[in-house]
């Protein structure tokens, strides 16, 4: 970490710890944290429909604020590479094959959304060095946390651990639904809407984060934007207007959730289809950001007969910004300049490599070479057999350490750290960042949440 940086950390690490051994115990600013946050619904909903807190620490994770026009150039760059592949799929059909599509997916792909630019939210994430940062993946389809995000970002600036930090050091914030707000509604206006004030969907299907999504709509009625939230099978459609069950007219679906949301109800949402191809309501994020969501798209980029439509610098963020990633399929590759039969490039490179399928969220089967024996990595390699996966270079995750409160004691442990940056419009708008002990970083795989601080110096 940056010199700053350091000095930020070991200033958060004297404080909390001088006001753990005084008047102000860790436990007590976590059970604070935590009841205001449950207080503003940021929970997660269980499988059996209880809710709980979410996964929270204590403290933020600090960027040091010379990092920001790195991030800001590389992603204003990498999404218009992005959308350039995406694009290859409508202007050159030939290349469609390559983005995997399934038949439900290539159905709501084709249809047009009513307005130009795919790519409208983002959530890109990456591992961040002092110097140079990796995408790991792109969440164009329908990337959560926003509010969740907005939410600690608000409640630890009021911890009385940053108010002593405060006063040593300027920090700045973003915030996520405010920018989704104003995307929604930039599409709407593009879409051809007229209304001041449009009623907003937010449709998905359930889920743990389903109070996240209430939590939104609550947000945009208290702001004097009618919103609710619907699952896709909840609309009703009469030819003019797309209806939800308490009988209001939809203007805007902020779809949220994942595309299977939509693709695993086919025969369930034919109104809510229907009313989409007839340009009746505009759908933000557009099904047609599948194409740039599928783990896959790394491998595509890379292609050879693809690099070719990139300029200089798009291919200077390509080679700076991206691992190395390939569709796992027999055949020929290169990797580090010499040319492999691909799986046996997998048998052999086990500690430099990562197994992914190409359509899963929540790390669910994905092998990271280097934290398996050999046996449990040809099981990965196995697997590639059966479903689609992609190979991609190992990046090794950064490491911070955390306030961890357990049995009314604190510790400062290392955590892996995974920085998720929102993109609106394609420009960079700040993140937030997933921590974990295991190699794969994710929420449902026990991670936790933490907000981004950017640090501008000393005050």
């Amino acid at each position: 970490m940056t010199e700053l940086i350091n000095a930020v950390n070991q200033e958060f690490r004297k404080i909390m710890e001088k006001m753990n051994d005084t008047n102000y115990p860790a436990q007590k600013m976590l059970d604070e944290v935590n009841a205001k946050a449950m207080a503003k619904n940021l929970k997660v909903t269980t499988d059996t429909g209880e809710t709980k807190p979410f996964p929270v620490f204590l403290k933020p994770f600090f960027v040091d604020n010379t990092q920001v026009a790195m991030l800001q150039h590389a992603t204003l760059i990498m999404m218009r590479v992005l959308e350039k592949v995406v694009d290859l799929y409508f202007s050159q059909p030939e290349t469609r094959p390559l983005f995997l599509l399934k038949p439900e997916e290539e159905e709501l792909s084709a249809i047009d959304p009513g307005y130009p630019e795919i790519l409208r939210i983002t959530r890109n994430d990456a591992f961040l060095s002092d110097d140079s940062f990796k995408f790991i993946e792109f969440n164009c389809d329908s990337p959560g946390g926003p509010y969740w995000a907005d939410v600690l970002n608000d409640e630890l600036w009021d911890s009385p651990v940053i108010k002593e930090l405060r006063k040593l050091f300027w920090f700045h914030r973003d915030y996520f639904v405010p920018q989704t707000h104003q995307t929604l509604l930039q599409a709407y206006r593009e879409f051809g809407g007229k209304k001041e004030k449009p009623f907003i969907a937010i449709v998905a299907g359930g889920g743990v984060t389903l109070e996240e999504f209430k939590a939104i709509a609550a947000w945009l009625n208290e702001r004097g934007y009618p919103s609710e939230y619907s699952e896709p099978d909840w609309l009703e459609y009469d030819g003019e207007n797309l209806k939800t069950q308490s009988g209001k007219t939809v203007d805007i679906i902020y779809r949220r959730g994942w595309i299977v949301d939509w693709t695993g109800r086919m025969d369930r949402i034919k109104p809510l289809i229907k009313a989409y191809k007839d340009k009746k309501v505009c759908v933000v994020n557009s099904p047609r950001t599948i194409l740039g969501a599928n783990k896959s798209l790394m491998a595509v980029i890379q292609r050879d007969d693809i690099m070719k439509i990139f300029t200089a610098a798009e291919k200077k963020v390509i080679h700076d910004h991206l691992p190395w990633t390939r569709i796992v399929e027999p055949g020929k590759t290169t990797y580090h300049g010499k040319e492999y039969d691909l799986y046996d490039l997998l048998r052999t490179q086990k500690d430099t490599l990562v197994l992914k399928p190409y359509d899963m969220l929540g790390g669910k089967g994905v092998y990271v070479g280097i934290a398996l024996n050999q046996n449990e990595w040809e099981q990965g390699i196995e697997q590639t057999t059966k479903q689609k996966y992609v190979a991609q270079e190992y990046v090794p995750a950064p490491e911070e350490k955390f306030p961890v409160i357990t049995d009314q004691s604190l510790d400062f442990m290392i955590k892996k750290v995974n920085v998720n940056f929102y993109a609106y419009h394609g420009r960079h708008a700040g993140g937030m960042v997933r921590t974990s002990d295991s190699a794969v970083i994710n929420i449902s795989a026990g991670g936790g949440l933490t907000p981004i601080y950017n640090v501008g110096g000393h005050i």
